[in-house]
C-alpha cells in the first residue's frame, strides 16, 4: 500500500513534533488526535475521502470550515468545542509549513480563520 505525503507527515507530528519538539502534553497529543479522528470522519462522510485517501493538498481552509460547520450543525458541538478542534487543525498547520512548505499561501488562508 502507497503511503500518503498526509499520513506521513500526521504520523510525523504526531510522533515526533508534538511530543519531543514542542513538548506537548499528554492531554493536548490526546486532545489534538481526537480532533483528527473527527476530521477523518468529516472528510469521509462529508467528501467521499477516506482517511488513508489524504493528501496535504486535501487539507483546505473550505475542508476545514466545512468540519467546524459539521461539527457544529451535525454534532451539536459549542463553539468552545469547535475552537479547540480548531487549534489542532492550526497547529497541524504550524508543523507543515515547515515540513512541507509547497502549500504556504493555503496555510495562511487557514491560520486566518477565526
Amino acid at each position: 500500500m502507497k503511503t500518503t505525503d498526509f499520513a506521513t507527515h500526521m504520523t510525523q507530528y504526531f510522533t515526533r513534533y508534538l511530543v519531543n519538539e514542542k513538548g506537548s502534553s499528554p492531554q493536548t497529543v490526546d486532545s489534538y488526535r481526537y480532533a483528527f479522528l473527527l476530521y477523518f470522519e468529516y472528510m469521509e462522510s462529508r467528501c467521499g475521502i477516506r482517511p488513508e485517501k489524504l493528501t496535504v493538498s486535501d487539507y483546505t481552509r473550505e475542508s476545514i470550515l466545512g468540519f467546524l460547520e459539521w461539527l457544529e450543525e451535525e454534532r451539536h458541538n459549542s463553539p468552545v468545542t469547535r475552537n479547540y478542534r480548531l487549534a489542532a487543525m492550526k497547529g497541524f498547520v504550524h508543523y507543515l509549513k515547515y515540513e512541507f512548505p509547497d502549500y504556504m499561501e493555503e496555510y495562511q488562508w487557514i491560520l486566518g480563520i477565526p
